[in-house]
């Protein structure tokens, strides 16, 4: 192994560490990013729709709204859904059931 490669693949270990550490690796993927190019915006859609949870759609536009940040799309979708569950029932309910 010549020594470029040695210090390459030394570099790109210190480098996940690092990001690891910092708590910005979700289930193996990387999550703090901001997509440079067409092709990097595509791996930023797919990342939020797999851990998210939602279709391609539902992703561009979080990550849209999140000026592209792959980790703040996927935080401000998981607030969106954890306050939907603490929110009481609709006033438009009477609350006796079904009739």
């Amino acid at each position: 192994m010549k020594a470029g490669l040695a210090q390459k693949m030394v570099l790109h270990q210190l480098s996940t560490a690092v990001m690891v550490r910092m708590g910005r690796v979700e289930k193996n993927r990387m999550t703090w990013l901001r997509p440079g190019s067409r092709k990097l915006w595509q791996r930023a859609v797919g990342l939020v729709a797999e851990l998210g949870g939602v279709d391609e759609t539902r992703a561009r536009a979080l990550l849209e709204r999140a000026g592209g940040s792959a980790a703040e799309a996927l935080r401000a979708l998981r607030a969106r859904a954890s306050g939907a569950e603490r929110q009481p029932p609709s006033s438009s309910s009477s609350g006796k059931g079904p009739s």
